[in-house]
């Protein structure tokens, strides 16, 4: 506060006036330094000070005013209160929970402020496990955090909002002011609280549960494929209340049977994306559950744009014709494994072509790139058995836009190396992709090799796909 001194003797507060800023923070600092005084002066009983000293703004209108256009006009140009603050004011306010005796109104608010601290808090946990686990949408677009809970429970009594009710601002406060007040069909204030409580509970406690966990962190992060739209939260927790547990958690294998298309060999990268992508995804997730040693990271997961990775790519359709940088960049990753190749005349002489490029990427076109990169494939997929698994399931795996950029048409060696680097850099790697690149689940150690990835390589993958997820086609 540079723009601001304070001259004890006259017992005022300078003001630099050459700064606007300056002036107005002042004034605000000043009065609030007369009122300091003041109140030390008078401190005897705070209540009393507080109201006396307090001012209340009450508006009386007349009862045909639209009572949004007023909200509005008085409010417009005002920092907007929340969906969630306007709530919480609600629960908390003397006219809520009339029915009860005054003493158990008072104690009831207290268990409802306590319960919305602890809500709000485990929702902004600092780990963000719990949001990551609940829903896709980001964090930071919810100011206060509880709102993500309070914008699904209306669905469990109201039909699905119109386009115009979603539009709304305020939607959410809305229908909880009006069920304050119905009283039919509807339950009152005390029974839309005890949704709050069952549905966070009932959330908190499938959090907890290792099974419940992973099956339903994968519905939520599912892509819609089928008869599979999507996971209705809302729904999920009435059935989870009006269900045995068995019975419940049936459903939820039924609805994981739903989200896959289990003709494996029919799928390929450019039609079934989302279906391939549902594959992979809870291949993982899966994995992760059936070690329960790790669970599987839903925030990290989030945190990226995911994309299909070709485990091995043979194409140079991809690349940018017109970014020398973008080549340069690949045979600078493939130099290196070809410099550790057996030095036959063929491979020294297009190890000498990458270094003359290097050296020199004036003389390097895409023409002259396109020829070493087909023969940098030839001489490294030379037991390949042609291009028809290409984009098939047994060929790709889950991987991070970011990461998959920097791997994009490399040959198998180089893409394995990349994905060491880095899951060394402590950067999250899908468990299946990292053990699909460092070849787990290939079964015969004699067919191990680390130059592609072969049919056999292929073979072992799909098993394993098979093999875990198996359990979900029999519901």
């Amino acid at each position: 506060m540079n723009g601001l001194k304070e001259d004890e003797e006259k017992n005022k507060v300078l003001i630099n006036q050459e700064n606007i800023d300056f002036y107005y923070i002042g004034k605000a600092y000043e009065t609030i330094c007369e009122w300091i005084k003041s109140y030390k002066k008078n401190s005897g009983s705070f209540e009393k000070n507080f109201f006396e000293n307090s001012k209340v703004i009450w508006y009386e209108v007349n009862s045909s005013e639209p009572s949004n256009a007023l909200f509005e006009r008085l409010n417009l140009g005002k920092i907007p209160l929340t969906n969630a603050e306007l709530v919480k004011a609600l629960f908390l306010s003397e006219n809520s929970f009339g029915h009860l005796a005054e003493e158990k109104r008072k104690i009831k608010q207290i268990e409802i402020a306590k319960l919305w601290d602890e809500i709000e808090n485990k929702l902004n946990a600092e780990d963000g496990k719990f949001w990551a686990f609940i829903t896709n949408k980001p964090r930071d677009h919810y100011e206060v955090k509880i709102e993500l809970l309070l914008d699904i429970i209306p669905s469990l009594d109201i039909i699905t909002s119109n386009d115009e009710n979603q539009q709304d601002p305020y939607f959410t406060f809305t229908k909880f002011l009006g069920k304050q007040d119905e009283q039919q069909n509807s339950l009152p204030l005390t029974g839309w609280w005890n949704r709050i409580e069952q549905f966070y509970f009932t959330l908190s406690d499938w959090y907890s549960d290792h099974e419940l966990y992973h099956k339903i962190g994968y519905l939520v992060l599912a892509r819609s494929v089928g008869g599979y739209k999507g996971i209705d939260l809302a729904e999920l927790v009435k059935e989870a209340l009006c269900s045995t547990k068995d019975d419940f958690k049936s459903g939820i294998n039924k609805q994981i049977q739903q989200s896959i298309d289990w003709n494996f060999k029919d799928l390929g990268y450019e039609d079934d994306s989302n279906k391939i992508f549902n594959i992979l995804l809870l291949f993982n997730v899966e994995t992760n559950y059936q070690s329960e040693y790790e669970p599987y990271p839903f925030k990290f997961h989030k945190s990226k744009n995911w994309s299909l990775e070709h485990i091995h790519a043979r194409n140079s359709d991809k690349f940018d014709k017109n970014n020398k940088d973008q080549w340069k960049t690949w045979l600078e990753y493939h130099l290196p494994i070809l410099e550790k190749k057996e030095q036959t005349p063929e491979i020294q002489q297009l190890i000498d072509q990458v270094k003359r490029y290097l050296g020199n990427p004036d003389r390097l076109s895409w023409e002259k790139f396109d020829y070493v990169f087909d023969q940098m494939h030839q001489h490294f997929n030379q037991n390949d058995d042609g291009l028809d698994h290409l984009d098939s399931l047994s060929n790709l795996a889950l991987l991070g836009m970011n990461d998959n950029s920097a791997l994009n048409n490399s040959i198998f060696e180089v893409k394995c190396k990349k994905i060491i680097e880095i899951d060394k850099a402590g950067q999250f790697i899908p468990v299946c992709t990292r053990r699909a690149f460092l070849k787990y689940y290939t079964k015969d150690p004699d067919l191990k090799q680390r130059h592609f990835w072969s049919a056999a390589d292929r073979q072992g993958y799909i098993e394993k796909i098979e093999e875990v997820l198996g359990k979900y086609n029999k519901y």
